[in-house]
């Protein structure tokens, strides 16, 4: 059973850091991480983070005598909290929200007796406390004004060889006005169903809003894109 709960807590460390970690490492060679599965995995995070508070209730006492299960659910809290403002950020859906407050309630129930000391205890709780107020208040904000914004691709335009596409994007940010957008995607991306890597998208110009729908855009070869005339080059991208 010992092993059964040491399997658990790594896995569930596992989903809750690697998104994140995953991002941030893409992003510092110039990729994009995206997660498509994202309500997958944060209803599978949910519910190994119930079981697994399921369990180590059950094994209470085991656990505290297990040095190395100790260590590795101590920063299983404040790991769901970040790993929380993460999913909810990249998309607010109730459900997400849901899910994520599963977690993070769970891991903390699963934290918080293995904590020894008095003083240590009451600055955790303390911690966690005020950080599971500021999550709430950043779940009503993302749902109250996190769909304001809406990006619409007016046009997609393939380069002569293929290896690119150019995107005209209309982005409508309600009482905040909006612009349009032209960015230059490449073709090739890592698609492994529950995320996808693709090189992060060059932004090759910007308008006033509204201009996506009569804006003229047309490739040069694959190295310049021609946009009302006026020539954008890619090289490099």
């Amino acid at each position: 059973m010992k092993k059964a709960v040491l399997f658990l807590t790594i896995a569930l460390l596992v989903l809750l850091t690697l998104p994140l970690l995953g991002t941030l490492l893409a992003a510092c060679f110039g990729y994009t991480l995206e997660l498509t599965g994202i309500a997958f995995l944060s209803v599978v995070t949910a519910v190994l983070s119930a079981f697994e508070t399921f369990l180590l209730i059950r094994l209470k006492e085991m656990t505290m005598e297990a040095a190395l299960l100790r260590r590795l659910i101590i920063p299983l809290a404040p790991v769901s909290l970040f790993h929380a403002f993460f999913f909810v950020f990249q998309c607010n859906m109730i459900q997400i929200i849901a899910c994520e407050t599963i977690t993070v309630v769970a891991c903390i129930i699963s934290t918080m007796p293995l904590i020894k000391t008095k003083a240590s205890n009451k600055v955790m709780h303390a911690l966690l406390g005020i950080e599971l107020i500021l999550f709430g208040c950043f779940s009503i904000l993302m749902l109250t004004f996190g769909r304001l914004g809406e990006n619409t691709v007016v046009d997609s335009i393939q380069s002569p060889s293929g290896a690119y596409y150019a995107q005209v994007i209309n982005s409508d940010q309600g009482a905040l006005g909006g612009d349009t957008l032209v960015k230059v995607y490449r073709a090739k991306s890592f698609d492994a169903g529950i995320f996808k890597i693709y090189k992060t998208p060059l932004t090759v110009c910007s308008g006033r809003w509204g201009e996506a729908f009569t804006m003229e855009v047309h490739w040069e070869g694959d190295s310049c894109l021609l946009i009302d005339q006026t020539e954008y080059s890619i090289n490099g991208f």
